[in-house]
């Protein structure tokens, strides 16, 4: 997630005029690339249907103090006015502040050829004057008359440190999380989104706890639904009992049993070295040949 992130702000210093983000977390990466354009000094603004433009106000440490309407909001109510606004106000009129855009849900205009000829023309005209426009949509669904004129970056799910910042904050100070068993419920939320990790935590918190382990299989549960919910995928739950789940072995069971606390943080901290090859190990397949 880093990785995207960092390249997507080295973009916006190369000056890529146009960004195309596929992602159906708006509000996470909305937060991401505001650091972003807060840590490069750009002023930072919003538009959607609803809210129309909105300006990001940062405080003395670079973090948001506060989100007002744009002193344009209301000349902006309209797709079609809000890029006339960036065209005509902004740059012919030669603004030289640094500015990022952020646009929700654009995709739904392009079939408008004022919106298609506009971009079009953004992309050649945002280069000269440090702006830039991102736009925010959960699937790609862009023209063939633009879609060279805009730089698609599929945004992935929230990673492991992800996870664990919002696991912390559902925790609250409060709360101590032992590091294996915060290993073993961030295990259990990847994959999904981070509102959809959010409310799995709040439900594991609310029943057991972030301290148990029985807070796993609540969040593995959670998991399961969202994939039924699906359609594509199904899902099937992974028993850790090796008794139960594998058979024979006996002596593998054994040197599992006994070098089991090699494979906790504890032992990473003291130095001690997992066993070699113990992802085979750990999880025994058989493979015809």
């Amino acid at each position: 997630m880093d990785d995207t992130f960092s390249n997507i702000k080295d973009m916006i210093k190369a000056n890529f005029p146009l960004l195309y983000l596929t992602t159906s977390e708006y509000s996470r990466v909305t937060q991401k690339i505001r650091t972003i354009a807060f840590g490069l000094d750009y002023d930072f603004h919003t538009w959607d249907c609803v809210d129309r433009l909105q300006t990001h106000k940062k405080d003395q440490s670079n973090k948001l103090d506060k989100v007002e309407k744009h002193i344009k909001n209301d000349e902006t109510k309209g797709y079609l006015e809000f890029l006339e606004y960036i065209r005509k106000v902004l740059i012919r009129e030669g603004d030289e502040k640094q500015e990022i855009f952020l646009v929700e849900d654009f995709h739904k205009y392009f079939d408008d050829e004022q919106v298609i000829v506009s971009l079009r023309k953004l992309s050649v005209e945002l280069k000269s004057c440090n702006k830039h426009l991102i736009f925010l949509s959960p699937f790609k669904k862009l023209p063939e008359e633009i879609e060279k004129y805009l730089t698609v970056v599929n945004m992935p799910l929230p990673d492991r440190m992800d996870l664990q910042t919002r696991l912390k904050v559902i925790a609250g100070k409060e709360m101590t999380i032992n590091p294996d068993l915060e290993k073993y419920i961030i295990d259990s939320a990847l994959g999904l989104t981070d509102t959809e990790a959010d409310l799995a935590f709040r439900l594991a918190k609310e029943k057991v706890g972030l301290d148990k382990k029985e807070a796993i299989q609540i969040i593995a549960n959670e998991k399961e639904q969202i994939i039924k919910k699906s359609g594509i995928l199904d899902y099937f739950q992974v028993n850790m009992d090796l008794e139960k789940s594998v058979g024979g072995l006996d002596n593998l069971k054994i040197w599992l049993k006994q070098r089991s606390k090699s494979f906790e943080r504890k032992a990473k901290d003291f130095g001690l070295k997992e066993p070699k090859g113990y992802s085979c190990l750990a999880f025994p397949v058989a493979v015809k040949v």
